[in-house]
Parts: structure tokens; C-alpha cells; sequence
């Protein structure tokens, strides 16, 4: 388990002879084994949050730790799974999966039992020798989740991964990260637009602010998860229960205070 930890983050882009303060003041804790999701107005500064934590970006000010250690670049405790599939569109699905492996020098036959083994949780038996273009939108990012879930990370940090999908694909797939989440663990920070699957996904809300991004209300809804079992629970049942419905209704609320600024 890995905390994400943010003290006093901040960080600022120039722009002409000046700067624009993108993120200003992020302090929050991320419990280890928690699914934190980022929501807020476009332009708030979710996917720079995101990718500082990936080591991707530097701050401007304050520090990030994962798992108590300061992130200083790119490492393999964290993996990133990106809006836009990115495949190797010369791999097949086997390849793009086994490709962190490779770099990590995993024997070949733990290698193969791997990715066999993330093929299976993925839907994906008899499509692992198909090459990216032969694969849907959703298989292409079923296999991207593979891929980032195969190196055993941990921290998965996932950027809007669904955006690019239609609607009915996007609620599968979040059923399928929710079944995959709940069997592999580990900690993982999720951006989105959509405040629905913000509350469905989310352990640790965090609501932003329009920019500068400052985290303006979180919420923890680990005992409400609990208590209600929804993830044990279709999806469509789950967004008609009152509660999941006050809830979105609140977040909202949040978001348009922002939004009307």
C-alpha cells in the first residue's frame, strides 16, 4: 500500500513575461489501498496534479510523496493510463501488455502467466494476439489497463481513460475497473469530468476549484461504499439509490459554485 501525500503543492506555467498559477496551495493525504478521484472545472489542473504525481511535471512549490518518499520523476511504482489509449499500434494486445514486464526483465514464463492472467481479468480471451487496430475503443483501453496493472504499481494514476468512450461503454468499464480494483488493490488517483462516475468510482472525493486549483471540499465515502455495498452491486441499481443521487446532487452543487464564478 502507498499513500499519495501533496504538501502545499504548487505550480505555475510562464506565460508571455509573466506567470499563470495553475495549481496554488494542494494539501491533502491519499490513503494507501484508497481510490482517490479528482473532479472539478475544466482548466482546474486535475491532469497537472496527476502528472507531478507521475513525475511527469515538477512542482513550482511544496512536494509530493508516494508511499512517504518524494517524488522526484518517472518510476515503476506508478503507472499512467492516459485518455487516449496509447498502444503500440505495432504490438498486439499480449505485447503491449507484456511490455513493462520486458523492461523490468520478468522471466518469460512469469512474463506469460502475467499477462495471460490480465487478459482474463479483462475480458479480453482470444483477443491477445490482435493488434491494436483490430480491437474496439473499449478493448483498446481494457488492454491499456492491463498493461498499467501488469507492473503491479503501486500507485495506478488514470487520466480521464473513459472520456473517449460512449456513454454505455464508459458505465461497463467502470463496472469492470470497480471488479478489477476490488480483486488487484493497490491505490489509485482518477481524473474526470463526469461527476457520476466520480461518485460511483470514489473512495476520496476531492471536489477543485476553477483555476487556480485549490481543493475546495472532499469527500470520504468509504463507509458510505461500505455501508451500501455498491460496489458489490450492478450499476444501474446503483445510480437510481437515493443516496448515490443526494450525493451527486451535493457535488454538483460544488462544481456550479465554481463554475458561476
Amino acid at each position: 500500500m502507498s499513500s499519495v501525500e501533496f504538501r502545499s503543492v504548487q505550480k505555475r506555467f510562464p506565460v508571455g513575461d509573466g506567470e499563470l498559477t495553475a495549481l496554488d496551495g494542494i494539501s491533502h493525504v491519499v490513503p494507501g489501498d484508497n481510490f482517490a478521484v479528482i473532479v472539478g472545472p475544466s482548466g482546474c489542473g486535475k491532469s497537472t496534479l496527476l502528472h507531478m504525481v507521475a513525475g511527469l511535471e515538477q512542482p513550482s512549490a511544496g512536494e509530493i510523496l508516494v508511499g512517504g518518499q518524494p517524488v522526484a520523476g518517472p518510476a515503476p511504482d506508478r503507472a499512467v493510463v492516459f485518455q487516449k489509449f496509447a498502444l503500440f499500434p505495432w504490438k498486439t494486445a499480449r505485447e503491449n501488455i507484456a511490455f513493462g514486464l520486458r523492461n523490468l526483465r520478468v522471466p518469460p514464463a512469469e512474463r506469460e502467466a502475467t499477462v495471460h492472467h490480465y487478459l482474463e481479468l479483462m475480458g479480453l480471451q482470444g483477443f491477445g494476439d490482435r493488434f491494436p487496430h483490430q480491437l474496439s475503443g473499449g478493448m483498446q483501453q481494457r488492454v491499456a489497463i492491463a498493461r498499467a496493472y501488469a507492473v503491479r504499481p503501486r500507485v495506478l494514476l488514470m487520466d480521464e481513460p473513459f472520456a473517449a468512450l460512449d456513454a454505455q461503454l464508459r458505465v461497463v468499464l467502470q463496472e469492470n475497473l470497480v471488479q478489477l480494483w476490488t480483486r488487484e488493490g493497490g491505490t489509485v488517483l482518477f481524473i474526470t469530468h463526469s461527476v457520476d462516475e466520480a461518485v460511483y468510482l470514489a473512495d476520496d472525493l476531492i471536489v477543485m476549484t476553477r483555476r487556480p486549483g485549490r481543493v475546495k471540499r472532499v469527500f470520504d465515502l468509504r463507509e458510505v461504499n461500505a455501508r451500501l455495498g455498491w460496489r458489490k452491486r450492478p450499476i444501474e441499481d446503483v445510480m437510481q439509490d437515493p443516496d448515490y443521487l443526494n450525493l451527486k446532487a451535493e457535488v454538483w452543487r460544488h462544481i456550479k459554485e465554481e463554475l458561476a464564478q
